[in-house]
């Protein structure tokens, strides 16, 4: 069992998502899951919108470290936990099957992986992050291709629960 954390406990989390002293994690299993929360707003018909999701670094946690979905709601750094968002699950498999030749760079292909990136009050917080020519980058050019990604992480993503009531802490 993880021991509480003082500072992650003021702010709500509950303890089996505290770090603590758990190493990072970055073996993924294709047919594992990571969660992904969206706002309301983008959400439409059952489905989360492309513009739900950022193209670098997208936020996601793994599935296998929580009790359920709604662990995806709290926010591991700051307290502002987002408990009326939606959340949407995705294979990590499709995800790191993804990939996009550059419009303009010959042999210039974008893929994506994902990777644990503990925070120390939410051990299961991992982003996707990606690559063009096997090295790491910060951003993609051109448009086209985040906007292809978006579509791509909406397509692949299904709603698995809405926005629930939560106590509160006082």
């Amino acid at each position: 069992m993880n021991s509480p954390n003082p500072k992650c406990s003021a702010l709500g989390i509950p303890t089996h998502l505290h770090s603590g002293t758990r190493p990072v994690d970055d073996v993924f299993l294709d047919a594992e899951t990571v969660y992904h929360r969206a706002h309301p707003t983008r959400i439409e018909g059952g489905k989360v919108l492309p513009e739900a999701f950022k193209t670098t670094k997208t936020s996601v946690v793994r599935k296998r470290d929580t009790a359920g979905p709604e662990d995806c709601l709290y926010d591991g750094e700051h307290g502002k936990h987002c408990f009326d968002f939606e959340v949407a699950e995705l294979a990590v498999g499709e995800i790191q099957s993804l990939s996009k030749a550059h419009p303009q760079e010959q042999d210039s292909v974008y893929t994506f992986k994902i990777r644990h990136d503990p925070l120390e009050c939410l051990y299961p917080h991992c982003e996707i992050r990606t690559y063009k020519g096997g090295s790491e980058v910060s951003e993609i050019k051109p448009q086209s291709v985040r906007t292809w990604l978006r579509w791509e992480l909406s397509r692949i993503s299904r709603l698995v629960q809405a926005p629930q009531p939560r106590p509160t802490f006082e």
